[in-house]
């Protein structure tokens, strides 16, 4: 069940010691090769995308943070991304709304691909939430610990990665 979850970029992401009750998101740009993940990790999910996701990419990478939230040895969520902002930012917190789960880590969710997160939300059929604001402007950012705004109960889904329900694999999307 996911708990929380945290988005860094790929320096940091390689740097980490594994977690094997962490599953991985690793977001990679179209034509790059694929990020390995630092041993220790039992579920890495490489997708490929820019900040524009197509509504079948959408619906595999809600099915697989689904899927994740429902294993119990899975207690928190990590997405990398080449500089750990937009795209990780926008899965991050659309896992922290799926999931109701806390956001963790020092980087501001204002971050969030506006485009990604939309296309997300959609695929779910949630409500597209306002994106934090950038603190300079006043609206404190969501972060360290604290929760998304908006609060949305996961909700039983019938298709698993790729239709399979296989706990372990990776596809690029």
């Amino acid at each position: 069940m996911i708990e929380h979850v945290m988005f860094v970029s790929r320096t940091q992401f390689e740097r980490l010691v594994g977690d094997p009750t962490l599953a991985v998101i690793s977001v990679t740009d179209p034509g790059q090769p694929d990020v390995v993940a630092p041993p220790g990790f039992l579920v890495s999910f490489p997708v490929k995308f820019t900040d524009t996701l197509r509504p079948s990419d959408a619906e595999v990478i809600v099915g697989f943070i689904r899927m994740i939230h429902r294993c119990p040895q899975f207690a928190g969520l990590l997405v990398q991304s080449p500089q750990g902002q937009g795209r990780a930012a926008a899965l991050a917190l659309f896992a922290s709304l799926l999931c109701d789960a806390a956001i963790q880590g020092e980087k501001p969710t204002w971050l969030a691909a506006p485009s990604v997160l939309e296309q997300l939300c959609c695929a779910a059929g949630l409500p597209v939430p306002r994106l934090p604001s950038n603190p300079v402007r006043g609206t404190p950012a969501v972060g360290r610990g604290s929760k998304a705004s908006v609060h949305c109960l996961p909700e039983p889904c019938a298709i698993g990665l790729n239709g399979s329900g296989a706990r372990t694999s990776a596809v690029s999307v």
